[in-house]
């Protein structure tokens, strides 16, 4: 096998167990998942493939227990626990397949008002203006760059050859 065969052989391989890890939901055949996922986990380190955090963390893609991945109302529930004074929301997660339970802390961000537009005419009438003025560039330049704008100018260049071929020169004489 040259090199281009056993990249392709590594990410077929490795593209195979994770798409078999992510196919066992429909199939409902919960006990290979944890096997499963071992088995892609232990194939990425085989090939030295990075993986992201997020998918290498437990309790994050997949259960930290059982190794079913993680599919919000299918094989997770998430139920939220409001915190007020540290404007923090912590999140429950339930693996419907074995049982197991995990928090998650997620901070909530508060929506900052926008300021209020002025009621200045002369400002909007120049916003206004110059959002028309690039959207009529655009069209503009839409027209120059449509077929039939180029074939009418393939056409204007021929008739001025013809124009200029009817007047006799030395240049034109040699070219032809």
């Amino acid at each position: 096998m040259n090199r281009d065969q056993k990249i392709k052989f590594r990410d077929r391989q490795i593209k195979q167990k994770y798409e078999l890890v992510h196919m066992l939901p429909s199939l409902g055949v919960k006990e290979l998942s944890g096997l499963y996922l071992k088995n892609f986990f232990n194939c990425t380190k085989r090939y030295h493939y990075k993986l992201s955090d997020y998918v290498k963390e437990p309790d994050q893609k997949f259960c930290g227990e059982c190794g079913y991945i993680q599919v919000p109302t299918h094989s997770v529930k998430i139920e939220t626990i409001q915190v007020e004074q540290d404007r923090q929301t912590v999140i429950k997660f339930t693996c419907l397949m074995c049982k197991h339970t995990y928090n998650e802390t997620i901070e909530v961000k508060t929506k900052k008002s926008t300021p209020k537009p002025t009621l200045d005419p002369e400002a909007k009438s120049h916003q206004i203006n110059k959002n028309t003025n690039s959207a009529k560039k655009r069209a503009k330049l839409r027209k120059q760059n449509s077929l039939t704008s180029m074939l009418s100018r393939k056409d204007q260049e021929k008739k001025n050859v013809k124009k200029s071929s009817s007047m006799l020169s030395l240049e034109s004489f040699m070219k032809k």
